[in-house]
């Protein structure tokens, strides 16, 4: 049986055809090619990351150098630490109660200096003697702000003190 088609019938035979062909292309190709970028993005996001650790790696020895200093700027002086150990013992020998003490950060290039804010609780009396002994330290210190304050409900006072300790830190192969 032969069927003779009209110039309209073949053209739209030939579009069914070529439209079927653009379905089955999208359902397989088209999903590989997404695939295919997103695969090509995820690598491109692993190139900067490795780029960037590469960067890191690169400048290394620079951030060693670097944290050297920092830590050089630390105080090793072992006088700094005796401070603290002496004033929780005057605190204890003048009656106070020692509330808080805090370092604050190293400044000074080579004098150093270290801001150290110290919160003591107790009567009047006490704690002036207290910080009288603060100001009589043997070191090299400053009182750089004093702060009273009279608390009526627990009937003590509290005393904050900034004091800025200078001291020369000792230098690598030194004693």
């Amino acid at each position: 049986m032969k069927i003779r088609l009209t110039k309209r019938e073949k053209a739209l035979l030939l579009l069914f055809f070529v439209t079927v062909a653009l379905y089955l292309f999208y359902r397989t190709g088209y999903r590989q090619i997404e695939d295919h970028f997103k695969k090509k993005i995820e690598l491109e996001q692993k190139r900067l990351s490795l780029s960037l650790l590469q960067r890191i790696y690169d400048k290394k020895s620079g951030i060693e150098d670097a944290a050297k200093l920092e830590l050089k700027k630390l105080p090793d002086d072992d006088k700094i630490a005796d401070y603290i150990i002496n004033i929780e013992g005057w605190a204890r020998a003048e009656g106070v109660r020692l509330v808080l003490i805090k370092a604050g950060e190293v400044s000074g290039d080579e004098v150093k200096v270290l801001p150290v804010e110290i919160t003591v609780e107790g009567d009047k009396e006490s704690l002036l003697k207290f910080l009288k002994r603060i100001e009589n330290f043997e070191r090299l210190s400053k009182v750089e702000k004093i702060n009273l304050v009279y608390a009526e409900l627990s009937g003590f006072w509290t005393l904050t003190v900034t004091v800025d300790l200078y001291y020369f830190p000792m230098q690598e192969g030194t004693e």
